[in-house]
Formats: C-alpha cells, sequence, structure tokens
C-alpha cells in the first residue's frame, strides 16, 4: 500500500507540474522571442556595469564608443529599414519587469534618432515611475498628465529642450492616482496624433 501510494502521489505531483507548465503563458527571460513573434531581432543592447542613474545613463554622449552605443545605433539603423516597408511615428519601448534599462534604451535611442537629423519626441508614459526627467535633468512639474487633462493646450508649451537639437521631452508630469485609466483615455490617442504630426519619431517611454 505504501508503494502504490507513492507511486500515485508521484504521478499526481508529476500531472499537476505538467498542467501548470502548460498554463503557464508568461514572457520569461529565457523565451525566443523571434520564434514567439515571427520578427527578427533588430538589436541586443549589452549592459553597462556601474552605470549611476542620471545623465550617465545617456552613453551615447557620455560613451559613445561603448559596446551599448554601438548596439543602439544598430538599432536606429535597423529601424531605418524597417520604417522603409511601413513608416513608424511612434515606438513604445516597454519590459518584462522593472530595472531592466528601458528607460535607458529610450533615452539613447531618442539620442541617436536626433543625431541622425529625425526630430524626435521622448514621451514619458510611466506615470507611476517617471524617470526620463532625471536622466535629461529636466523639470518634471508640467507635462503628459497635465496634457491628458487639458487636451486644449498645445503640447509644445509641456516639452523640454535638451542638449541635442532635434531631441525634445515630454515629462510624464505630476503623478496622477489613476495612470493606467488616464492613458486609456482618447484623449492620449488625440495627442500621440497631434505630436506625430509635428515629429518625425515619437518614442514612448512605457510601464
Amino acid at each position: 500500500y505504501t508503494i502504490i501510494g507513492a507511486f500515485v502521489g508521484l504521478l499526481i505531483a508529476v500531472g499537476a507540474v505538467a498542467l501548470l507548465e502548460y498554463l503557464d503563458n508568461t514572457v520569461k527571460a529565457d523565451t525566443d522571442y523571434q520564434a514567439l513573434t515571427g520578427t527578427t531581432l533588430l538589436s541586443s543592447i549589452p549592459t553597462l556595469a556601474k552605470l549611476k542613474d542620471g545623465a550617465s545613463q545617456v552613453y551615447e554622449v557620455s560613451e559613445p564608443g561603448s559596446s551599448a552605443a554601438e548596439a543602439v545605433r544598430l538599432l536606429r539603423t535597423n529601424l531605418e529599414f524597417a520604417a522603409a516597408v511601413a513608416p513608424i511615428k511612434t515606438l513604445a519601448i516597454t519590459s518584462t519587469a522593472p530595472s531592466e534599462g528601458k528607460s535607458t534604451v529610450t533615452a539613447n535611442l531618442g539620442v541617436v534618432m536626433a543625431q541622425a537629423g529625425f526630430k524626435t519626441v521622448i514621451v514619458d508614459c510611466d506615470l507611476r515611475r517617471p524617470t526620463q526627467h532625471k536622466i535629461f535633468g529636466v523639470s518634471n512639474s508640467r507635462g503628459l498628465s497635465h496634457l491628458l487633462t487639458h487636451p486644449e493646450e498645445d503640447w509644445e508649451s509641456h516639452a523640454q529642450r535638451v542638449a541635442l537639437p532635434g531631441l525634445v521631452l515630454i515629462p510624464s508630469g505630476p503623478i496622477p492616482p489613476n495612470p493606467a485609466d488616464l492613458l486609456a483615455v482618447d484623449a492620449f490617442d488625440e495627442l500621440l496624433a497631434r505630436i506625430s504630426a509635428d515629429a518625425d519619431i515619437v518614442i514612448l517611454d512605457t510601464s
């Protein structure tokens, strides 16, 4: 009876593990993204050791010869090739988990796009933990949250000029109590359409 009970328990455990694995549809670090999405890899950006928060995150300016900076320039080139097939006016940068470098990639991609002559607008859409204003060292007193609650205002009045010509930043603005609801309103789509009409590319730093 003990042997039979152990065998039945093992079968149940194996079945439960197999069922949980089958039902698990989350994206993981070792996921084969090319097979999952049916698309090609545009660039693989390595992490930089001892990267501090703030201006040093813009390594396209501070460390233009680094492998990460070169990888971002490759990403820009491949995006240009992709845009030849279908124009890219807005591009959202996201990640599977916090602190994976999406805001750093967003900032550096915006820099290399501007360096290539594109009128580039970075919009910080992370209304919970905004970062772009810290990276570029600008005020966050006005920005996206104010534009969404006051859609009649001109978006350029909330845009911050940074040191690089051709690149402007719309910070997140004051953090609202309902960020998800605020981004779901029609005013957000209308705002993106207005910005896209005045810029070559709009890069969204998402949550």
